[in-house]
């Protein structure tokens, strides 16, 4: 099996698993419960791990029938930009809300591990997810260019 065809099995396996576990818990009735395994593909919470889980399964196949490595990299980094950017604003505007939601309760604890104030762990969480966000777009772009130039 060559290196793509192990990278399409491994996203199909754990998009698949993402989708199911949420599946599971969202029907359980804890949509908004912490989701701790996926957390590196975008997935905060069970109902992320539903939605999330099912279209990158759904992505992960569709290029993976068309066998195009480039394609993947474009569609990942396209959602890479997406979520990254979505994360951004969101931490941003947690800054200034004083508004807890209930995927937000063990934060105060995690602040307080890195000895941060709740407000400091939404700054830093802003600022790794833009310069997350603005470094996908670099690759997005550089990915698009060779995709449109074949």
């Amino acid at each position: 099996m060559k290196r793509p065809q192990i990278i399409w099995v491994v996203m199909l396996l754990i998009s698949g698993i993402a989708a199911f576990l949420g599946f599971v818990n969202v029907h359980a009735g804890n949509a908004s419960g912490f989701c701790p395994w996926f957390w590196w593909m975008g997935i905060f919470t069970w109902d992320d791990a539903l939605i999330i889980g099912v279209f990158l399964f759904l992505a992960t196949g569709i290029v993976a029938l068309k066998r195009d490595l480039v394609l993947t990299v474009l569609i990942y980094s396209f959602y890479g930009v997406l979520r990254t950017g979505i994360e951004a604003l969101y931490n941003l505007n947690a800054q200034f809300s004083p508004i807890t939601r209930p995927w937000e309760a063990n934060l105060p604890a995690i602040a307080a591990y890195f000895h941060l104030k709740l407000v400091e762990l939404f700054v830093v969480a802003q600022v790794f997810y833009t310069v997350l966000c603005v470094s996908l777009a670099v690759v997005f772009i550089s990915s698009l260019k060779r995709y449109l130039q074949r």
